[in-house]
């Protein structure tokens, strides 16, 4: 009988053996099944995710390609637009340097329009002079030519005065 008990014993040490290593296999199976469906889980998300990065490389190579069109575009305006201000600058300086001259000129102009008032003054006043000087040198003439006439003689009006 002890060999029976030693033999249940043994059995039931053999079986409380095995039960714990069989729930300790399960906890390790269902450890191992929620790890793979964790793994399935994130894979999925993984491919959702990497078809979503793609959808958006596409978007961005595409946007990149228009702004790449538009960049060209944007730089043929500057381009244009600076040859114009380079044209309109050249216009303006042009046109600067006709305002310099014509006020040069127009400083140039003033001053001989001066010069020719006062040479017109001086004239006038020499006119007006010689005129003057005109008027009493006719006179004298008139009292030569009068003298001219033995008659108008100071020497004989002097002399039919005192008689």
């Amino acid at each position: 009988m002890a060999a029976k008990r030693i033999a249940l014993f043994g059995g039931l040490g053999v079986a409380g053996s095995y039960g714990l290593y069989a729930a300790s296999a399960m906890r390790d199976v269902a450890a191992a099944e929620r790890e793979v469906s964790e793994l399935a889980t994130m894979i999925g998300k993984e491919r959702k995710s990497s078809v979503q990065t793609d959808a958006l490389i596409k978007e961005h190579d595409a946007k990149l390609a228009l702004l790449s069109k538009q960049e060209v575009s944007a730089r043929e305006e500057l381009a244009k637009a600076l040859a114009s201000l380079e044209a309109a600058q050249a216009t303006a300086d042009k046109a600067q340097q006709n305002v310099t001259s014509i006020d040069k000129d127009a400083k140039a102009t003033t001053t001989k329009l001066f010069s020719l008032k006062s040479e017109r003054q001086r004239i006038m006043e020499a006119l007006t002079l010689g005129q003057q000087s005109l008027t009493l040198t006719q006179g004298k003439a008139a009292e030569a030519r009068a003298l001219l006439n033995p008659l108008n003689s100071p020497w004989l009006k002097g002399a039919a005065g005192k008689k």
